[in-house]
């Protein structure tokens, strides 16, 4: 397996040296993360913040949590996708005199795009190493839109396609009984 047929078949992935710094990240993870800071050599806590286990984001103490479902999430939004947001509220506020809702706000709009992302931390064989391999922690396909996503940029093998289309059927479902 090269290393390019592993960053294409996980391509929400990173690994780490044990100074907790980036060696390499996934394909996926260059839509929703500033591409400098994505470099090999910058430290992990600067792109992420830990939800899940709580504990300090170092090498050892994700070792100590082998075993445990870790979610990270993006501490930034990439610029482009904050220029996009800038560029449709400027529009909304044109369209509408002026007046700009809460909801629409750019402040709003970026501090809930911060994406989750939910995996296992594996220790390589060498143990110098540990790598991420995990899935965006989404459930339906408005939240899977409103990070920019689609359901292609999964990999098939991923069950996150599954859980998001099975719960879109729920909720389509939910909607027929109150029609």
């Amino acid at each position: 397996l090269t290393n390019e047929d592993f960053i294409t078949t996980f391509p929400y992935h990173f690994v780490v040296d044990q100074d907790c710094k980036l060696v390499q990240a996934g394909r996926e993870l260059f839509n929703h993360v500033p591409r400098d800071l994505l470099v090999p050599g910058t430290p992990l806590i600067r792109i992420f913040e830990i939800n899940r286990p709580q504990i300090p984001l170092d090498f050892d103490s994700i070792c100590n949590f082998i075993n445990a479902v870790f979610v990270l999430q993006v501490k930034t939004t990439p610029m482009e996708f904050q220029r996009s947001i800038t560029k449709r509220n400027s529009q909304t506020m044109e369209g509408s005199g002026g007046v700009e809702s809460d909801f629409g706000s750019v402040d709003h709009m970026t501090q809930s795009q911060h994406l989750k992302l939910k995996g296992q931390m594996m220790l390589t064989a060498s143990g110098r190493h540990v790598i991420y391999l995990c899935s965006p922690y989404v459930t339906s396909i408005p939240e899977l839109l409103q990070f920019g996503m689609r359901l292609t940029a999964m990999p098939l093998h991923d069950a996150t396609r599954d859980l998001i289309l099975l719960n879109q059927q729920r909720l389509s479902d939910v909607e027929m009984k109150f029609v």
